[in-house]
């Protein structure tokens, strides 16, 4: 009964380790990039609720930093570098990431902007 239970646990283990892991692929690093910026997205519309893309833009301008952005540009400079390690292109992936573009939601006037910027490449 004890040795069934270590070998049930250690199954759990690799499987849990293996659906949490880096990516493998140059797709799964642009699914990544999708999921990243639709988490940046809910996460601006969370923190900044009804504020204007005006307001948005002359808080950057003043230098003022969102914890959302700072986030998402650690977590974007992770993915890239498991990118380089892929031997991922930049060609390659904005094509594909751009293909994955039309799976982002917003629910403000401020997501819709940054779903633009996104698919304008200005982020």
């Amino acid at each position: 009964m004890f040795r069934r239970l270590i070998i049930l646990l250690t199954v759990l283990a690799v499987a849990i380790s293996a659906c949490g892991g880096q990516p493998e692929t140059c797709d799964e690093v642009a699914d990544e990039t999708v999921a990243l910026m639709q988490d940046l997205i809910d996460e601006v519309e969370s923190e900044l609720g009804d504020m204007s893309v005006e307001e948005l833009l002359a808080t950057f301008a003043s230098g003022e930093e969102l914890p959302s952005v700072v986030s998402f540009d650690e977590k974007a400079e992770k993915l890239s570098e498991r990118a380089g390690e892929l031997g991922c292109t930049q060609d390659q992936l904005e094509i594909a990431v751009a293909q994955r573009t039309d799976q982002l939601q917003a629910d403000t006037p401020l997501g819709q902007f940054i779903i633009e910027a996104i698919k304008g490449g200005g982020l």
